[in-house]
């Protein structure tokens, strides 16, 4: 029964494949096809895990969703591109403890578009006090539905000091890291998201 049922799962997938295009997908393992299935079918949920250590800056960090960046990771181009804040909607670390984000229903922000890019922004204040206050902010176990998001571009701002700025993490996630900067300092973290 169980080799009746993956075979129909992946019939289903090839049908639903030829609607998006000419083309059939190949298939290289049965893994893979389900997860383009999972892909087609599910709706974009975001959501993902933060934490944040040091300083005391307030809300540094934007999670921003573009429909209309040209894939370009330069700060000009990030600049041009119009982006949706979507802060509101999520929960966010104030300390070390990991917080989950919750389900963040992009829907109505992404209108069915076959790309978008999703951007983990910080923003950080030039300190007043002549000594550090800008925060550490990691983000982790970035998903669109089941599908973990590991490929970020980075953008770092030419203003920031050296070192300063997002770094990609071994586990797939990505870190800003301030190095003790008392200028002000900027970053891009941004993962493209195509529906097949």
């Amino acid at each position: 029964m169980k080799a009746l049922n993956i075979g129909l799962a992946v019939t289903a997938l090839t049908l639903t494949a030829t609607n998006f295009s000419n083309n059939i997908i190949p298939y290289t393992n049965l893994y893979e096809t389900k997860l383009i299935y999972l892909t087609l079918e599910e709706k974009p949920v975001l959501s993902f895990s933060s934490s944040v250590r040091f300083g005391k800056q307030e809300n540094q960090l934007s999670v921003l969703v573009s429909t209309d960046f040209n894939g370009e990771y330069t700060e000009e181009s990030v600049k041009k591109a119009s982006w949706v804040s979507i802060a509101n909607d999520i929960k966010l670390a104030t300390s070390e403890e990991i917080v989950q984000s919750g389900e963040i229903d992009l829907q109505a922000i992404v209108k069915g578009k076959k790309t978008y890019y999703i951007a983990f922004k910080y923003t950080g204040n030039e300190s007043t006090e002549g000594k550090p206050t800008q925060r550490t902010w990691t983000v982790n176990q970035v998903k669109i539905g089941s599908q973990d998001l590991t490929s970020f571009n980075i953008v770092n701002s030419a203003i920031n000091d050296e070192k300063t700025g997002w770094v990609k993490t071994s586990g797939g996630g990505v870190v800003f890291r301030p190095a003790a900067t008392l200028k002000k300092s900027e970053g891009w973290a941004i993962v493209k998201i195509t529906n097949p």
